[in-house]
């Protein structure tokens, strides 16, 4: 770390400065404005913004920027790393090249599975990487306790706990509404507790009524990462809350919402710093091939915000409401040094990425070495199953002699729907109907060996034959399977978790 006597010495010109980025154009988070200047670092911060002959250049290394973007580290105010199917080390080597320096993490997929010491390994393994993970401690593991079985849960106690980690920034808010609205005592003393620790409480506030907003602010909620609609952001905001605004494969907020709530901001002059961007869940395909919230920047700017404005949503609008803007956020002196310079500001096109005072990418190259981090046995065998299953565990029956039955049939989608089917009945077995993608699924519990399984039917996979388990399953993380038949659906669900969890498909036919 960074002397601060030094960072004066260099302002005043009394030493060297350890790197100058010379001559790029600063998009100045605080001011919005953008200028030609040169940045100098000493260590692992900045020491002085202006023009570097005031300086004592004597022993310094110059990086000539000249026509490109100087902007702060990206961050993202709300991801789930999980989801991306990486580990933390990897998801370091894509995501930084991209400029993607922060991320708000709520790991509340790795607490359902292994609980309070789960998170703790999750962060042993962020805290030498070259990209910062600031925790948002789960709110609700199990999400539905009495409804779901998971590996693991958090306890009040370890909840507060964690609330005073290092690197902890938030109460994090994937958690049902319903809770904070019935006036959970548990979860109201989480809430009071981060509150008194001045950490973030953040949420999850989808489709209320003017009523239930205000009651949910009331509560102590500072933000919320889902919105259906720009008049639905309006309402937020104008009730103090931040606006987190998701973009991701699964649209919920849409480039279409995007467009409206740029339209709006611009006709009604509205303040925009409490909009901020985040990507919620993302696989690592479509990081690769899209973005992260380099990508969420992009739309925004395409659908209408100015680029200053989108940066912002992705700096300075984060630190603040995460309160870690001491240090991050702008491009300012006695900040740490995480700076992204980009080739060309509406493309959000990284050429060199700069965290901690190092250059650690640069054209789309992970230049920092990582070092390989060993997960314990414990955290990778996690299927536990009572015994193996076989294909009459997977069917739906009947006691009586019906040739056909009324069915709840799930939808797939976000949020989730039903319809009512008549589904044929044979020798008691409740059929699928597979010319109007009616599928068989299920639900194995392979937390406890409890030998739960849940069966039913679902509409809107697509799959022609054969089946496909994954032990990725939000929020629980049990096995969902799905299929056209019992056997293959067996295959999938045994082989699974023979091979320790994942994503398996098997077709026989």
């Amino acid at each position: 770390m960074t002397d601060r006597k030094n960072l004066i010495d260099v302002a005043l010109g009394k030493i060297s400065p350890d790197l100058i980025i010379k001559g790029g154009n600063l998009v100045n988070v605080n001011t919005r404005e953008i200028y030609k200047t040169d940045v100098a670092l000493k260590g692992n911060r900045i020491a002085y913004i202006g023009d570097a002959k005031k300086l004592n250049t004597n022993y310094s290394k110059i990086i000539n920027v000249s026509g490109k973007f100087l902007v702060p580290g990206l961050m993202d105010a709300h991801f789930h790393t999980e989801s991306s199917m990486l580990t933390l080390a990897e998801l370091t080597r894509a995501l930084v090249p991209r400029g993607v320096i922060g991320l708000m993490a709520d790991p509340h997929e790795i607490a359902n599975v292994l609980g309070a010491k789960g998170i703790e390994l999750f962060m042993r393994e962020a805290k030498n990487l070259p990209l910062r993970v600031f925790l948002r401690v789960p709110g609700q593991v199990p999400a539905a306790p009495g409804v779901e079985t998971t590996g693991g849960k958090l306890s009040l106690s370890e909840t507060k706990k964690m609330l005073e980690w290092e690197n902890t920034v938030a109460l994090a808010g994937d958690v049902n509404v319903s809770i904070i609205l019935n006036k959970k005592r548990e979860h109201l003393e989480k809430i009071e507790h981060a509150i008194k620790l001045k950490k973030t409480v953040a949420g999850q506030a989808f489709g209320l009524s003017d009523n239930e907003l205000n009651a949910f602010v009331a509560a102590g909620l500072e933000d919320s990462h889902v919105s259906k609609s720009a008049g639905e952001v309006l309402r937020k905001i104008r009730n103090g809350l931040k606006a987190i605004l998701a973009s991701r494969p699964f649209e919920i907020f849409t480039p279409e919402d995007f467009k409206t709530l740029a339209e709006t901001v611009k006709k009604d002059n509205l303040d925009t710093r409490n909009l901020l961007l985040c990507v919620d869940d993302k696989m690592a395909h479509d990081i690769a091939r899209d973005g992260h919230i380099d990508q969420a920047i992009r739309i925004a700017i395409r659908e209408g915000f100015d680029s200053i404005t989108a940066v912002q949503m992705a700096t300075i609008n984060i630190a603040e409401h995460f309160r870690i803007n001491r240090d991050f956020g702008s491009i300012s002196p006695g900040k740490i040094a995480d700076i992204v310079i980009l080739n060309d500001l509406e493309k959000v096109d990284a050429d060199e990425v700069i965290v901690n005072g190092k250059i650690v990418a640069r054209n789309g190259k992970f230049l920092a070495k990582v070092n390989h981090f060993e997960y314990p046995k414990w955290a990778k065998k996690t299927m536990h199953l009572k015994k193996k299953i076989n294909t009459n565990d997977l069917v739906v029956t009947i006691k009586s002699n019906l040739k056909r039955v009324k069915t709840r049939i799930i939808v797939v989608g976000v949020p989730k729907e039903e319809i009512i089917e008549e589904l044929p009945v044979k020798d008691h077995e409740v059929l699928p109907i597979l010319e109007k993608d009616i599928l068989r699924m299920a639900v194995v519990e392979r937390h406890k060996k409890t030998g739960n399984i849940c069966k039913g039917f679902i509409n809107g996979v697509g799959i022609k034959s054969g089946a496909m388990a994954t032990s990725y399953s939000h929020d629980h993380h049990n096995i969902f399977v799905v299929g056209v038949n019992r056997l293959d659906m067996t295959t999938c669900v045994n082989e699974l978790v023979k091979s320790g969890g994942g994503l398996i498909a098997v077709h026989k036919g």
